[in-house]
């Protein structure tokens, strides 16, 4: 048996061998110590479930500003980087009408796209069970009502496959603009502005704060270029606000 180390750290080491022996030791464990005696001096084994095996975990994916602002702090909550979301792909297809554009000129934003072979590579941010409500109402206040927290299926970097809340954007409302061309998206973001920056500005930033996770998505590498390109036609001062400055908060 691993002492000195949880059961959560042995399987997230995906060491297949590590968390067998962990089992085991932890299950002959508990049985020796519930042991009862019977009449006749025998001992009847009253196998109990591990405690640490009894708390259930809270799960939430992390694909744009979760994933590097602490957040999770508050809540008590661990990250793990490089996540994968199968079946999605990032996509600036949110309109953002006041902290990076404004309704007259709204900023397309990040939010997931389903795509049956894509994957999103993101954070996963583990939490205690009890803190489920807590983060719940967090989370929805802050992407905003035309957001929704969908239960996913996500697999963290040790392999294990977790279902985590997912902030997935209503593609019915009036906020979705992935029916928008790329070249219509992209000359809304030139002209974006809202009371956080400019819209070019959260892009840029955006890219960069993925690369510092290693992180290099299609998606953002193609709007960030399309914007860049787009931008020398314009002038010196829209390409100027493609250096990255300050990192993007939530999309609102």
């Amino acid at each position: 048996m691993t002492k000195g180390v949880s059961l959560q750290d042995v399987i997230a080491s995906g060491d297949e061998v590590r968390v067998r022996e962990k089992l085991v030791g932890l299950l002959r464990y508990h049985v020796a110590s519930r042991a009862t005696p019977l009449s006749g001096g025998s001992v009847r084994r009253t196998a109990k479930i591990p405690h640490e095996w009894k708390k259930p975990k809270f799960w939430v994916f992390g694909y744009g500003s979760l994933m590097w602002d602490s957040w999770e702090a508050k809540f008590g909550g661990k990250r793990h980087d490089n996540a994968s979301l199968r079946g999605f792909r990032r996509s600036f297809n949110k309109a953002s009408t006041k902290n990076w554009g404004s309704r007259s000129q709204p900023c397309p934003t990040l939010g997931l796209e389903p795509d049956p072979n894509g994957t999103c590579e993101g954070t996963a941010f583990e939490f205690s069970w009890s803190k489920r409500q807590e983060v719940l109402a967090f989370l929805q206040a802050r992407e905003g009502a035309s957001f929704s927290l969908d239960p996913l299926p996500v697999q963290l970097i040790s392999g294990v496959v977790v279902e985590a809340a997912t902030p997935l954007n209503d593609r019915t409302a009036r906020s979705y603009l992935g029916d928008k061309t790329l070249p219509a998206r992209v000359s809304q973001a030139i002209a974006a502005s809202g009371s956080k920056g400019s819209c070019v500005q959260y892009v840029s930033n955006l890219r960069t704060r993925l690369h510092e996770l290693n992180i290099s998505d299609p998606a953002v590498e193609e709007f960030h270029a399309a914007i860049l390109g787009a931008s020398l036609g314009c002038s010196q001062t829209v390409a100027s606000l493609l250096k990255p400055k300050r990192p993007p908060s939530n999309s609102g």
